[in-house]
């Protein structure tokens, strides 16, 4: 069945072996000789079928599950367009302040950085002074106003554990001083693609093409009640979560149609 052979190009086992099957130096050739030599198993026409049955129901659930998904970011997206338009902008330089800790003792050892997706990960520096890092705490915020310009983004994320963690002393780490703004609404409204765009259109004064702290402090934040902006923010974490099990979803196509052939291999060779 054609379904079935593409269930074997779907998979990333399949492109390891053309990956390892190719040749060539600046570009690799995968040659029409080369996929004719790689072997494939071949159950019966009703196992097949069974197989391909199987993984059309997956991809249906998943499907229906996504749509759910979409429609949920539409309810969140309507909000947001609301408070937008209907309520107060307050400029974000009035509701933070500044946070300058540094690891003077030495005692925090982990060391993060932020990338592009508004996440906080592991960073490369070695060999370094971390006495001079910034400590980030639990509700605080830490952004690379540097990399604005080349990443058309604003790196920023919001430290949620209870563990301080510290970053490069070149990043700008703040908390909120306004108990009327949650940190997590904060970070939601940061992290639009339209605060990314405007923070891109406003890095352009300096050769590195980063992002001065005063206009990042002249970003505007409309403002809802309390109650609105919880509302939201359990919405968008619901969103979150439901997009994390769409994606291990998918991952688990790929990993249950290896494991079936995987197995079909095992008993066509006992």
């Amino acid at each position: 069945m054609a379904k079935y052979l593409f269930l074997h190009f779907n998979r990333e086992e399949w492109d390891r072996e053309a990956c390892y099957r190719s040749w060539g130096s600046s570009t690799e050739v995968f040659s029409w000789e080369a996929l004719c030599e790689m072997e494939i198993y071949i159950p019966s026409i009703d196992t097949q079928k069974k197989y391909v049955n199987i993984y059309n129901a997956m991809v249906a659930n998943q499907q229906s599950y996504e749509r759910g998904l979409e429609d949920l970011k539409l309810s969140i997206d309507a909000s947001i367009e609301k408070f937008k338009h209907n309520e107060k902008r307050i400029l974000l330089g009035e509701m933070i302040e500044e946070s300058d800790i540094r690891n003077i003792d030495g005692d925090i050892l982990v060391v993060h950085g932020v990338n592009k997706d508004k996440k906080f990960m592991p960073s490369v520096a070695r060999g370094t002074d971390l006495s001079k890092y910034k400590i980030v705490r639990k509700g605080q915020f830490a952004c690379n106003l540097m990399h604005v310009g080349r990443d058309v983004a604003v790196p920023i994320a919001l430290h949620k554990e209870d563990k301080p963690i510290i970053v490069s002393p070149a990043y700008f780490v703040f908390n909120l001083i306004d108990d009327l703004v949650l940190p997590e609404y904060a970070m939601m409204w940061l992290s639009r693609n339209e605060i990314d765009r405007y923070a891109w259109f406003l890095s352009d004064t300096n050769v590195r093409s980063g992002m001065e702290k005063k206009r990042f402090c002249e970003i505007e934040i409309p403002i809802p009640d309390i109650q609105k902006q919880k509302a939201l923010v359990e919405m968008y974490n619901v969103y979150i979560e439901r997009r994390s099990i769409n994606e291990k979803l998918k991952h688990e196509f790929e990993k249950t149609s290896t494991m079936k052939i995987k197995r079909y291999k095992e008993l066509n060779h006992s």
